[in-house]
Protein backbone atom coordinates (compact mmCIF):
# COMPACT_ATOMS: atom_id res chain seq x y z
CA UNK A 1 0.00 0.00 0.00
CA UNK A 2 2.81 2.52 1.19
CA UNK A 3 4.62 1.38 -2.37
CA UNK A 4 1.46 2.34 -4.62
CA UNK A 5 1.50 5.74 -2.60
CA UNK A 6 4.75 6.83 -3.10
CA UNK A 7 4.25 5.84 -7.07
CA UNK A 8 1.56 8.29 -7.29
CA UNK A 9 3.44 10.87 -5.63
CA UNK A 10 6.13 10.39 -7.90
CA UNK A 11 3.55 10.77 -10.82
CA UNK A 12 2.29 13.69 -10.05
CA UNK A 13 5.74 15.12 -9.78
CA UNK A 14 5.97 13.92 -12.87
CA UNK A 15 3.19 15.47 -14.69
CA UNK A 16 3.62 18.70 -12.92
CA UNK A 17 7.56 19.08 -14.33
CA UNK A 18 6.11 18.22 -17.41
CA UNK A 19 3.10 20.85 -17.71
CA UNK A 20 5.68 23.21 -16.49
CA UNK A 21 8.47 22.14 -18.67
CA UNK A 22 5.51 22.91 -21.82
CA UNK A 23 3.98 25.93 -20.48
CA UNK A 24 5.10 29.03 -22.40
CA UNK A 25 3.37 31.04 -19.10
CA UNK A 26 2.24 34.79 -19.70
CA UNK A 27 4.15 37.99 -20.11
CA UNK A 28 2.51 41.18 -18.68
CA UNK A 29 3.34 45.02 -19.16
CA UNK A 30 3.14 47.71 -16.55
CA UNK A 31 1.29 50.06 -18.63
CA UNK A 32 -1.08 50.07 -20.66
CA UNK A 33 -1.88 49.27 -24.40
CA UNK A 34 -2.67 51.71 -27.20
CA UNK A 35 -2.02 54.97 -25.33
CA UNK A 36 -2.49 58.15 -26.85
CA UNK A 37 -0.40 61.07 -25.74
CA UNK A 38 0.27 64.66 -26.81
CA UNK A 39 2.66 67.13 -26.44
CA UNK A 40 3.01 70.64 -26.83
CA UNK A 41 6.06 71.53 -29.59
CA UNK A 42 8.97 72.94 -27.43
CA UNK A 43 7.81 70.98 -23.90
CA UNK A 44 9.59 68.25 -22.50
CA UNK A 45 8.27 64.95 -23.79
CA UNK A 46 8.46 62.17 -20.88
CA UNK A 47 6.92 58.85 -21.92
CA UNK A 48 5.60 56.40 -18.85
CA UNK A 49 7.58 53.95 -17.82
CA UNK A 50 7.37 50.56 -19.27
CA UNK A 51 8.00 47.04 -17.69
CA UNK A 52 7.61 43.54 -18.39
CA UNK A 53 7.12 40.49 -15.98
CA UNK A 54 7.23 36.60 -17.12
CA UNK A 55 5.05 34.13 -14.66
CA UNK A 56 3.38 30.95 -14.84
CA UNK A 57 0.14 29.15 -13.95
CA UNK A 58 -0.91 32.31 -12.18
CA UNK A 59 2.42 33.19 -10.56
CA UNK A 60 2.19 30.53 -7.70
CA UNK A 61 5.93 29.90 -9.15
CA UNK A 62 7.07 33.60 -8.61
CA UNK A 63 7.24 36.56 -11.19
CA UNK A 64 10.67 37.07 -13.59
CA UNK A 65 11.15 40.29 -14.84
CA UNK A 66 12.23 40.57 -18.35
CA UNK A 67 14.04 42.96 -20.84
CA UNK A 68 11.72 45.62 -23.17
CA UNK A 69 12.60 46.26 -26.55
CA UNK A 70 11.58 49.58 -27.76
CA UNK A 71 10.75 50.57 -31.34
CA UNK A 72 10.19 53.85 -33.08
CA UNK A 73 11.26 57.45 -32.87
CA UNK A 74 9.74 60.69 -32.19
CA UNK A 75 11.59 63.96 -33.84
CA UNK A 76 11.54 67.17 -33.18
CA UNK A 77 8.47 68.36 -35.29
CA UNK A 78 4.90 68.45 -35.44
CA UNK A 79 2.94 65.45 -36.34
CA UNK A 80 2.45 61.54 -34.80
CA UNK A 81 4.77 59.49 -34.11
CA UNK A 82 4.23 55.26 -33.29
CA UNK A 83 5.98 53.25 -31.00
CA UNK A 84 5.74 49.81 -29.45
CA UNK A 85 7.60 48.11 -26.49
CA UNK A 86 8.38 43.67 -27.23
CA UNK A 87 9.24 41.13 -24.46
CA UNK A 88 9.56 37.74 -25.13
CA UNK A 89 10.57 34.74 -22.94
CA UNK A 90 10.61 30.90 -23.23
CA UNK A 91 8.52 30.97 -26.50
CA UNK A 92 6.01 33.52 -25.19
CA UNK A 93 6.45 36.98 -26.87
CA UNK A 94 3.53 39.97 -26.15
CA UNK A 95 3.67 43.80 -28.05
CA UNK A 96 2.21 46.89 -26.69
CA UNK A 97 1.73 50.41 -29.11
CA UNK A 98 1.34 53.71 -28.21
CA UNK A 99 0.77 56.87 -30.28
CA UNK A 100 2.45 60.00 -29.41
CA UNK A 101 1.18 63.16 -31.00
CA UNK A 102 3.28 66.93 -31.03
CA UNK A 103 1.29 69.65 -31.73
CA UNK A 104 1.52 73.71 -31.92
CA UNK A 105 -1.51 75.20 -30.27
CA UNK A 106 0.74 78.06 -28.52
CA UNK A 107 0.20 81.83 -29.72
CA UNK A 108 3.31 84.00 -31.28
CA UNK A 109 4.27 86.38 -28.94
CA UNK A 110 4.31 89.94 -30.52
CA UNK A 111 6.97 92.57 -28.03
CA UNK A 112 6.56 96.58 -28.90
CA UNK A 113 9.30 98.66 -28.66
CA UNK A 114 7.95 101.64 -26.94
CA UNK A 115 10.50 104.82 -26.87
CA UNK A 116 10.88 107.44 -24.29
CA UNK A 117 9.53 110.73 -25.05
CA UNK A 118 8.22 109.48 -28.22
CA UNK A 119 4.98 111.26 -29.52
CA UNK A 120 3.79 111.65 -32.86
CA UNK A 121 2.73 114.92 -34.68
CA UNK A 122 -0.94 116.40 -34.96
CA UNK A 123 -1.96 115.66 -38.22
CA UNK A 124 0.79 113.36 -38.84
CA UNK A 125 0.64 109.45 -39.15
CA UNK A 126 1.97 107.51 -36.34
CA UNK A 127 6.06 106.67 -36.68
CA UNK A 128 6.99 103.05 -35.91
CA UNK A 129 8.63 102.46 -32.89
CA UNK A 130 9.35 99.08 -33.61
CA UNK A 131 7.90 95.67 -32.58
CA UNK A 132 9.26 92.27 -32.72
CA UNK A 133 7.17 88.44 -33.25
CA UNK A 134 8.16 85.62 -32.19
CA UNK A 135 6.41 81.81 -32.56
CA UNK A 136 7.81 79.04 -30.41
CA UNK A 137 7.82 76.98 -33.73
CA UNK A 138 7.98 78.96 -36.65
CA UNK A 139 10.59 81.07 -35.15
CA UNK A 140 10.79 85.09 -35.96
CA UNK A 141 7.41 86.10 -37.35
CA UNK A 142 8.41 90.12 -37.14
CA UNK A 143 8.32 90.56 -41.14
CA UNK A 144 4.53 89.06 -40.87
CA UNK A 145 2.90 91.11 -39.02
CA UNK A 146 0.48 93.16 -40.49
CA UNK A 147 0.15 96.70 -38.82
CA UNK A 148 -3.10 98.74 -39.36
CA UNK A 149 -4.30 101.92 -37.14
CA UNK A 150 -7.87 103.92 -36.99
CA UNK A 151 -5.58 107.12 -35.98
CA UNK A 152 -6.20 106.57 -31.97
CA UNK A 153 -5.01 102.96 -31.81
CA UNK A 154 -1.95 100.93 -33.68
CA UNK A 155 -3.16 96.97 -34.03
CA UNK A 156 -0.54 94.36 -34.61
CA UNK A 157 -1.38 90.71 -36.07
CA UNK A 158 0.71 88.18 -36.89
CA UNK A 159 -0.63 84.14 -37.29
CA UNK A 160 1.97 80.81 -36.99
CA UNK A 161 1.68 78.29 -39.19
CA UNK A 162 -0.75 76.61 -37.09
CA UNK A 163 -2.97 79.19 -37.45
CA UNK A 164 -2.54 80.62 -33.83
CA UNK A 165 -3.12 84.20 -33.79
CA UNK A 166 -1.80 86.76 -31.45
CA UNK A 167 -2.62 90.69 -31.40
CA UNK A 168 -1.06 93.68 -29.84
CA UNK A 169 -2.18 97.10 -29.80
CA UNK A 170 -0.59 100.54 -28.57
CA UNK A 171 -2.43 103.91 -28.26
CA UNK A 172 -1.06 106.76 -30.28
CA UNK A 173 0.28 110.20 -28.13
CA UNK A 174 -0.20 113.15 -29.75
CA UNK A 175 1.76 116.22 -29.62
CA UNK A 176 2.49 119.32 -31.17
CA UNK A 177 6.10 118.83 -32.78
CA UNK A 178 5.70 120.99 -35.82
CA UNK A 179 7.09 124.51 -35.79
CA UNK A 180 4.86 127.14 -37.28
CA UNK A 181 5.74 128.40 -41.40
CA UNK A 182 7.11 131.82 -41.87
CA UNK A 183 6.11 133.16 -44.95
CA UNK A 184 7.80 136.47 -45.91
CA UNK A 185 5.85 138.85 -48.07
CA UNK A 186 7.65 140.08 -50.73
CA UNK A 187 11.17 139.23 -51.40
CA UNK A 188 13.78 137.81 -48.73
CA UNK A 189 16.37 139.92 -50.21
CA UNK A 190 15.82 143.15 -50.93
CA UNK A 191 18.28 146.36 -52.38
CA UNK A 192 17.53 150.07 -52.12
CA UNK A 193 19.50 153.15 -52.42
CA UNK A 194 20.83 155.14 -49.73
CA UNK A 195 17.79 158.19 -48.74
CA UNK A 196 15.56 155.89 -50.19
CA UNK A 197 12.38 154.28 -48.36
CA UNK A 198 12.27 150.93 -46.81
CA UNK A 199 8.31 149.46 -46.26
CA UNK A 200 8.27 146.81 -44.42
CA UNK A 201 5.56 143.85 -46.21
CA UNK A 202 5.55 141.77 -43.10
CA UNK A 203 4.64 137.81 -43.22
CA UNK A 204 2.50 135.23 -42.60
CA UNK A 205 3.16 132.26 -40.13
CA UNK A 206 0.76 129.14 -39.87
CA UNK A 207 1.01 126.38 -37.69
CA UNK A 208 -0.01 122.94 -38.64
CA UNK A 209 -1.81 122.90 -35.08
CA UNK A 210 -2.87 126.03 -34.08
CA UNK A 211 -3.54 127.75 -37.25
CA UNK A 212 -3.20 131.32 -38.14
CA UNK A 213 -0.42 132.61 -36.19
CA UNK A 214 0.89 135.66 -38.63
CA UNK A 215 -0.98 138.27 -35.50
CA UNK A 216 2.10 136.66 -32.74
CA UNK A 217 4.86 137.37 -35.10
CA UNK A 218 7.71 139.91 -33.62
CA UNK A 219 9.73 141.69 -35.97
CA UNK A 220 12.98 142.93 -34.68
CA UNK A 221 15.74 145.01 -36.54
CA UNK A 222 15.65 148.05 -38.18
CA UNK A 223 16.91 149.63 -42.09
CA UNK A 224 19.11 153.09 -42.07
CA UNK A 225 18.48 154.27 -45.49
CA UNK A 226 20.52 156.85 -44.60
CA UNK A 227 23.87 154.86 -44.23
CA UNK A 228 25.21 152.07 -46.79
CA UNK A 229 25.19 148.52 -45.48
CA UNK A 230 23.30 145.16 -45.20
CA UNK A 231 20.45 144.91 -42.66
CA UNK A 232 19.24 141.84 -41.18
CA UNK A 233 15.40 141.93 -40.13
CA UNK A 234 14.24 138.79 -38.24
CA UNK A 235 10.70 137.24 -37.98
CA UNK A 236 10.39 135.07 -34.97
CA UNK A 237 6.35 133.04 -33.73
CA UNK A 238 5.98 130.62 -31.34
CA UNK A 239 3.30 128.44 -31.30
CA UNK A 240 1.13 126.87 -28.31
CA UNK A 241 3.35 123.97 -28.31
CA UNK A 242 6.67 126.22 -27.81
CA UNK A 243 7.67 125.38 -31.24
CA UNK A 244 9.61 128.52 -32.83
CA UNK A 245 10.49 129.56 -36.67
CA UNK A 246 12.40 132.15 -37.80
CA UNK A 247 13.27 133.75 -40.95
CA UNK A 248 14.81 136.59 -42.06
CA UNK A 249 14.87 139.26 -44.61
CA UNK A 250 18.59 140.94 -45.89
CA UNK A 251 18.09 144.91 -46.76
CA UNK A 252 20.67 146.37 -48.53
CA UNK A 253 21.22 149.71 -48.78
CA UNK A 254 23.56 150.66 -51.93
CA UNK A 255 24.56 154.32 -52.66
CA UNK A 256 24.54 153.20 -56.70
CA UNK A 257 20.62 153.05 -57.02
CA UNK A 258 19.20 149.12 -57.97
CA UNK A 259 15.93 147.49 -57.97
CA UNK A 260 14.64 144.95 -55.49
CA UNK A 261 16.52 141.68 -56.50
CA UNK A 262 16.44 138.21 -55.01
CA UNK A 263 14.17 135.55 -54.73
CA UNK A 264 12.27 134.43 -51.20
CA UNK A 265 12.17 131.47 -49.52
CA UNK A 266 10.98 132.59 -46.24
CA UNK A 267 14.85 132.53 -45.17
CA UNK A 268 18.27 134.15 -46.51
CA UNK A 269 20.56 131.66 -45.66
CA UNK A 270 23.07 130.73 -47.94
CA UNK A 271 23.14 126.79 -47.06
CA UNK A 272 20.97 125.72 -49.18
CA UNK A 273 20.83 125.79 -53.14
CA UNK A 274 18.11 127.36 -54.67
CA UNK A 275 15.23 129.80 -53.52
CA UNK A 276 11.58 130.28 -54.14
CA UNK A 277 9.79 133.40 -55.71
CA UNK A 278 7.79 135.63 -54.15
CA UNK A 279 5.54 134.98 -56.84
CA UNK A 280 5.04 131.63 -56.68
CA UNK A 281 1.53 130.04 -56.78
CA UNK A 282 -0.77 129.60 -54.50
CA UNK A 283 -2.37 131.68 -51.58
CA UNK A 284 -1.16 129.29 -48.91
CA UNK A 285 -4.96 129.05 -47.00
CA UNK A 286 -4.71 125.41 -47.47
CA UNK A 287 -1.77 125.03 -45.99
CA UNK A 288 2.07 124.80 -47.38
CA UNK A 289 3.90 121.93 -49.27
CA UNK A 290 7.08 120.98 -49.63
CA UNK A 291 7.25 118.94 -52.71
CA UNK A 292 10.96 116.88 -52.84
CA UNK A 293 12.70 114.62 -55.13
CA UNK A 294 15.38 111.91 -54.12
CA UNK A 295 17.66 110.07 -56.12
CA UNK A 296 18.11 111.94 -59.58
CA UNK A 297 18.87 113.50 -61.41
CA UNK A 298 18.11 111.20 -64.09
CA UNK A 299 16.72 110.86 -67.78
CA UNK A 300 12.99 112.79 -66.48
CA UNK A 301 14.34 115.70 -64.68
CA UNK A 302 14.35 117.76 -67.53
CA UNK A 303 10.82 117.22 -67.77
CA UNK A 304 9.80 117.91 -64.45
CA UNK A 305 12.12 121.28 -64.42
CA UNK A 306 9.94 121.85 -67.40
CA UNK A 307 6.29 121.41 -65.50
CA UNK A 308 7.41 123.13 -62.49
CA UNK A 309 8.60 126.45 -64.57
CA UNK A 310 5.17 126.08 -66.07
CA UNK A 311 3.39 127.03 -62.97
CA UNK A 312 6.39 128.93 -61.76
CA UNK A 313 6.46 126.22 -58.52
CA UNK A 314 10.12 125.87 -56.97
CA UNK A 315 10.61 122.17 -55.09
CA UNK A 316 13.78 120.54 -53.44
CA UNK A 317 15.89 118.04 -54.92
CA UNK A 318 17.56 115.65 -52.76
CA UNK A 319 20.14 114.97 -55.59
CA UNK A 320 23.04 111.96 -55.72
CA UNK A 321 25.78 111.98 -57.54
CA UNK A 322 26.22 108.44 -59.41
CA UNK A 323 24.85 109.49 -62.67
CA UNK A 324 27.66 111.32 -64.26
CA UNK A 325 25.58 112.19 -67.77
CA UNK A 326 22.83 113.83 -66.14
CA UNK A 327 24.42 116.25 -63.09
CA UNK A 328 24.60 119.09 -65.78
CA UNK A 329 20.41 119.04 -64.21
CA UNK A 330 21.76 120.03 -60.66
CA UNK A 331 23.22 122.82 -62.14
CA UNK A 332 20.14 123.96 -64.04
CA UNK A 333 17.89 122.82 -61.09
CA UNK A 334 19.86 125.50 -59.46
CA UNK A 335 19.48 127.93 -61.98
CA UNK A 336 15.75 128.15 -62.32
CA UNK A 337 15.55 128.87 -58.16
CA UNK A 338 14.88 125.35 -56.75
CA UNK A 339 16.49 123.86 -53.35
CA UNK A 340 19.34 121.71 -53.93
CA UNK A 341 19.89 119.59 -51.20
CA UNK A 342 21.97 116.60 -50.22
CA UNK A 343 21.10 112.69 -50.50
CA UNK A 344 24.22 110.42 -51.35
CA UNK A 345 27.19 110.66 -53.49
CA UNK A 346 27.12 106.57 -54.48
CA UNK A 347 23.11 105.15 -52.78
CA UNK A 348 25.03 102.70 -51.50
CA UNK A 349 23.91 101.66 -48.25
CA UNK A 350 27.23 99.47 -47.93
CA UNK A 351 28.93 102.14 -48.31
CA UNK A 352 27.30 104.72 -46.75
CA UNK A 353 25.87 102.74 -43.18
CA UNK A 354 28.98 100.50 -42.89
CA UNK A 355 30.76 102.67 -40.73
CA UNK A 356 29.84 106.58 -39.43
CA UNK A 357 33.69 107.74 -41.57
CA UNK A 358 32.30 106.19 -44.33
CA UNK A 359 29.01 107.67 -44.13
CA UNK A 360 30.93 111.11 -44.07
CA UNK A 361 33.23 110.51 -46.70
CA UNK A 362 30.21 109.81 -49.55
CA UNK A 363 28.15 112.71 -48.04
CA UNK A 364 31.19 115.17 -48.41
CA UNK A 365 32.02 113.96 -52.04
CA UNK A 366 28.36 115.07 -52.96
CA UNK A 367 28.97 118.53 -51.22
CA UNK A 368 31.33 119.47 -53.05
CA UNK A 369 30.35 118.05 -56.40
CA UNK A 370 27.26 120.18 -55.59
CA UNK A 371 29.39 123.10 -55.31
CA UNK A 372 31.70 122.62 -57.80
CA UNK A 373 27.91 122.62 -60.32
CA UNK A 374 26.10 125.20 -58.68
CA UNK A 375 28.51 127.39 -56.50
CA UNK A 376 26.67 126.81 -53.26
CA UNK A 377 27.18 124.89 -49.81
CA UNK A 378 24.16 122.76 -48.92
CA UNK A 379 23.41 121.36 -45.40
CA UNK A 380 20.09 120.35 -45.99
CA UNK A 381 20.31 116.30 -45.98
CA UNK A 382 17.99 113.22 -46.53
CA UNK A 383 19.52 109.55 -45.36
CA UNK A 384 18.93 106.75 -48.25
CA UNK A 385 16.08 104.52 -47.39
CA UNK A 386 15.03 107.50 -44.56
CA UNK A 387 16.17 107.97 -40.77
CA UNK A 388 13.49 104.81 -39.82
CA UNK A 389 15.20 102.46 -42.39
CA UNK A 390 15.99 99.08 -40.55
CA UNK A 391 18.12 97.75 -43.79
CA UNK A 392 20.95 99.98 -42.33
CA UNK A 393 20.94 97.42 -39.79
CA UNK A 394 22.93 94.61 -41.90
CA UNK A 395 25.39 96.88 -42.47
CA UNK A 396 26.50 97.98 -38.70
CA UNK A 397 23.86 98.34 -35.93
CA UNK A 398 23.38 101.81 -34.63
CA UNK A 399 24.72 103.26 -37.01
CA UNK A 400 21.71 105.45 -38.14
CA UNK A 401 21.56 106.93 -34.62
CA UNK A 402 25.53 107.96 -35.02
CA UNK A 403 24.86 109.52 -38.66
CA UNK A 404 21.73 111.80 -37.36
CA UNK A 405 23.58 112.61 -34.02
CA UNK A 406 27.04 114.05 -36.02
CA UNK A 407 24.97 115.62 -38.56
CA UNK A 408 23.03 117.80 -36.10
CA UNK A 409 26.34 118.18 -34.08
CA UNK A 410 27.81 119.53 -37.35
CA UNK A 411 25.39 121.95 -38.16
CA UNK A 412 23.48 120.28 -40.83
CA UNK A 413 19.66 119.50 -40.80
CA UNK A 414 18.00 116.12 -41.61
CA UNK A 415 14.36 115.66 -42.55
CA UNK A 416 11.95 113.08 -43.59
CA UNK A 417 8.54 113.14 -44.96
CA UNK A 418 5.09 112.95 -43.86
CA UNK A 419 3.83 112.53 -46.93
CA UNK A 420 4.70 108.96 -49.23
CA UNK A 421 4.01 109.20 -52.93
CA UNK A 422 4.46 105.39 -53.01
CA UNK A 423 6.49 105.84 -55.99
CA UNK A 424 9.45 103.89 -54.79
CA UNK A 425 7.31 100.32 -53.76
CA UNK A 426 4.48 98.88 -55.70
CA UNK A 427 2.75 101.83 -57.51
CA UNK A 428 3.89 102.35 -60.55
CA UNK A 429 0.23 104.37 -61.93
CA UNK A 430 1.07 108.52 -62.42
CA UNK A 431 -2.64 108.82 -61.56
CA UNK A 432 -2.11 106.57 -58.45
CA UNK A 433 0.85 108.48 -57.78
CA UNK A 434 -0.90 111.56 -57.69
CA UNK A 435 -3.56 110.24 -55.40
CA UNK A 436 -1.37 109.15 -52.88
CA UNK A 437 -0.01 112.64 -52.55
CA UNK A 438 -3.24 114.63 -52.52
CA UNK A 439 -4.36 112.01 -49.94
CA UNK A 440 -1.54 112.62 -47.74
CA UNK A 441 -1.71 116.49 -48.33
CA UNK A 442 -5.46 116.37 -47.09
CA UNK A 443 -3.85 115.24 -43.82
CA UNK A 444 -1.44 118.32 -42.81
CA UNK A 445 -1.14 121.99 -42.62
CA UNK A 446 2.56 121.41 -43.80
CA UNK A 447 3.68 118.37 -46.13
CA UNK A 448 6.76 117.42 -46.99
CA UNK A 449 6.08 115.12 -49.75
CA UNK A 450 8.49 112.48 -51.11
CA UNK A 451 8.93 111.40 -54.62
CA UNK A 452 11.42 109.86 -56.86
CA UNK A 453 12.83 111.82 -60.41
CA UNK A 454 14.19 108.78 -62.11
CA UNK A 455 10.42 107.11 -61.99
CA UNK A 456 8.40 108.73 -65.36
CA UNK A 457 5.45 108.02 -63.37
CA UNK A 458 6.16 109.67 -60.25
CA UNK A 459 6.96 112.85 -62.59
CA UNK A 460 4.30 112.69 -64.63
CA UNK A 461 2.32 112.86 -61.73
CA UNK A 462 3.55 116.01 -60.63
CA UNK A 463 1.37 118.13 -63.30
CA UNK A 464 -1.51 117.46 -61.19
CA UNK A 465 -0.73 117.45 -58.20
CA UNK A 466 -0.03 121.12 -58.74
CA UNK A 467 -3.26 121.69 -60.19
CA UNK A 468 -5.08 120.33 -57.48
CA UNK A 469 -2.78 122.34 -55.00
CA UNK A 470 -3.17 125.56 -56.36
CA UNK A 471 -7.00 125.16 -57.11
CA UNK A 472 -7.40 124.23 -53.42
CA UNK A 473 -5.79 127.23 -51.74
CA UNK A 474 -1.73 125.05 -50.94
CA UNK A 475 1.27 127.10 -51.81
CA UNK A 476 4.83 124.94 -52.91
CA UNK A 477 7.60 125.91 -51.61
CA UNK A 478 11.30 124.84 -52.10
CA UNK A 479 12.70 123.61 -48.54
CA UNK A 480 15.42 126.29 -46.69
CA UNK A 481 17.78 126.09 -43.67
CA UNK A 482 14.47 127.55 -42.20
CA UNK A 483 12.14 125.37 -43.22
CA UNK A 484 10.05 122.85 -40.62
CA UNK A 485 11.24 119.15 -41.09
CA UNK A 486 9.90 115.99 -39.85
CA UNK A 487 11.84 113.42 -38.16
CA UNK A 488 10.65 109.68 -38.38
CA UNK A 489 11.45 107.09 -35.22
CA UNK A 490 15.01 105.85 -35.01
CA UNK A 491 15.09 102.09 -35.61
CA UNK A 492 18.77 101.36 -35.64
Amino acid sequence: MKKRKGLWIIAAILLLAGVLAFSKGKIEFSTEDNQQLTFEYGQEIILPEVKAEYSRLLGLFGKKSLDVVQTGEIKNELGSYPLSWKASNNGAEKEIYMTVSIVDTTAPEITLVHQEDHFTDFGSEYQEEGYTAFDIHDGDLTEKVTVTSDGETVTYTVSDQSGNQATASRQIVYKDLSAPVITLNGSSSMSIKVGGKYEEKGCKAVDSHDGDLTDRVKIAGSVNTAKAGKYTITYTVSDEAGNTAKATRVVTVSKKSSSSSGSSSGSGSSSSSGSGSSSDYGTGSGGVVYLTFDDGPGPYTKKLLDILDKYNVKVTFFVTGNRADYRKYITEASRRGHTIALHSYSHSYSKCYTSLDGYWEDLNKLSDLVYQLTGKRSKLVRLPGGSSNTVSKKYCTGIITKICKSLTDKGYRYTDWNVSSGDAGGTTSASKVAQNVINGIKKHKVSIVLQHDIKSYSVDAVEEIIKWGLANGYKFLPMTSSSPVVHHSIRN
